[in-house]
């Protein structure tokens, strides 16, 4: 499964595909997501269901925990999932440096700084 613990608002999340003990059933995957803390939490449990061994995970918030779950199914039912959590991003610029070394200046100067990185892939 994955092991990133600090995500953007989309990601794809991948695991290794289940080993079955029957070649008549095959193996589907349910993945649940939610929003943490779940104490009096009103946000839903979102839902997917998918074959293979990855998928996308799109619309999370920044800066906020999730708990995703992975089941493996079959026609017999499922299997306990494997439970993990991870972070979004703040979203947040990191923090611009100033680049000028001058510590004495006259009444007008100019100020010159190294461009932040941005925290989000969906940012401009």
């Amino acid at each position: 499964t994955s092991t990133e613990t600090e995500v953007d608002e989309d990601f794809i999340i991948t695991w290794s595909e289940a080993e079955t003990n029957s070649s008549n059933c095959s193996v589907k995957y349910r993945l649940e997501w939610r929003k943490q803390p779940m104490k009096g939490s009103t946000d839903m449990i979102q839902r997917a269901n998918t074959e293979g061994d990855h998928f996308k995970i799109t619309g999370l918030k920044y800066n906020a925990e999730y708990e995703v779950k992975l089941f493996a199914v079959n026609e017999q039912g499922d299997r306990e999932p494997d439970v993990r959590t991870f972070k979004t991003k703040s979203g947040l610029p990191e923090k611009p440096t100033i680049t000028n070394t001058e510590t004495e200046v006259d009444e007008d100067f100019i100020i010159t700084w190294s461009e932040a990185e941005t925290n989000s892939s969906n940012c401009s």
